[in-house]
């Protein structure tokens, strides 16, 4: 099995806790050769660029493997009306929640949310 701490010298600059700093670093050392070389990826990044980084992701993942997204809830602002989510929360929210569409209407993962504090996603690689 590959961990992703064996590949992180493939990923190029990386941040807190191995992870890549912001969505330009992650795209810019993006490497075909890593496609379906990765078991797990966990992500908690810039929220705006969650769909840009599940399309990478899926690439870098085995089949079977699982990425895990933060945040998805968005403090429960993804079910309430826009009307009564606070402007700082609205940005974010407007992202979680196309996010949220797009990974239920993703036939090549399999996905499941779990309502711990802001919400993670878990999704596994079908195909």
């Amino acid at each position: 099995m590959c961990n992703f701490f064996q590949k992180k010298k493939n990923v190029g600059r990386l941040g807190k806790n191995g992870f890549p700093f912001g969505f330009p670093e992650f795209s810019k050392n993006f490497r075909p050769d890593n496609e379906g070389s990765f078991d797990f990826a966990f992500i908690d990044a810039d929220k705006i660029n969650y769909i840009n980084y599940h399309e990478r992701i899926v690439k870098l993942l085995k089949v079977n493997g699982i990425m895990v997204y933060d945040n998805t809830l968005w403090l429960g602002t993804v079910a309430k009306p826009e009307s009564s989510v606070p402007d700082y929360f609205k940005e974010g929210r407007v992202s979680a929640i196309q996010l949220n569409k797009s990974l239920a209407a993703d036939p090549r993962i399999d996905i499941s949310t779990v309502p711990l504090g802001d919400g993670l996603t878990i999704c596994r690689r079908m195909y």
